[in-house]
């Protein structure tokens, strides 16, 4: 019984039938069976050995696991450093490293970008390499309420004495598209081999383990 019977088989319904139907005759069905067919992975019997076809999958979906991680991680450190790196670039490109000398996010042309605001507003990384001039103003005044901050009229600089760490994180010399290309081919490459040759590395050691004993 797949997934989807068993919904039907719980909830019931024309919906979830409807739903079955759509999937049996769908491009995600034939994408699935495709990639299972690529990374499918098969152990025979072994002398030493007792692996179990649920074991095989198992050992499977890691290493297809590990592949999907490390291209999510390699596009996220793309998007980090094109997107969020564009404002810390701006503001170091403009020499923003005082207060007198801070810029808003209309000036450096990233209002628009809401992962940029989101930093900022949830001290995230950018905060920790950014400052706003008006909450350091607001801070030395002794507010009793929190400052809130305005995305609107809120200056940002970068303190000279992150400017370097600023400039190494976020520099345009690093991760960039033909890099993650190269990831995903490699990722996708290795995670074939494995799957393709493992269980005849296992049948070597079994193998070795039967001559040597």
């Amino acid at each position: 019984m797949t997934v989807f019977q068993s919904i039907i088989a719980i909830n019931g319904g024309n919906l979830w039938e409807k739903l079955l139907i759509w999937y049996e005759g769908s491009v995600i069905k034939d994408l699935i069976n495709w990639l299972d067919g690529v990374f499918g992975m098969e152990f025979t019997s072994y002398q030493n050995f007792t692996v179990s076809s649920r074991a095989g999958n198992t050992v499977r979906n890691v290493i297809i696991g590990l592949m999907l991680g490390m291209v999510i991680a390699s596009a996220m450190a793309l998007y980090t450093r094109s997107v969020q790196g564009k404002f810390v670039r701006e503001l170091l490109r403009r020499e923003c490293f005082t207060p007198e000398r801070a810029l808003t996010l209309h000036e450096v042309g990233m209002f628009s970008s809401l992962s940029v605001r989101r930093e900022l507003s949830n001290r995230g990384a950018l905060s920790r390499l950014t400052r706003c001039a008006e909450e350091e103003s607001y801070d030395a005044q002794d507010g009793k309420k929190p400052f809130v901050l305005d995305f609107t009229t809120a200056h940002f600089y970068i303190p000279e004495e992150l400017k370097y760490r600023a400039d190494v994180r976020y520099t345009q010399r690093g991760f960039h598209w033909p890099q993650l290309v190269a990831v995903i081919v490699v990722g996708v490459l290795a995670a074939y081999l494995l799957c393709r040759y493992l269980p005849a590395l296992v049948g070597l050691a079994d193998w070795l383990i039967s001559a040597l004993s």
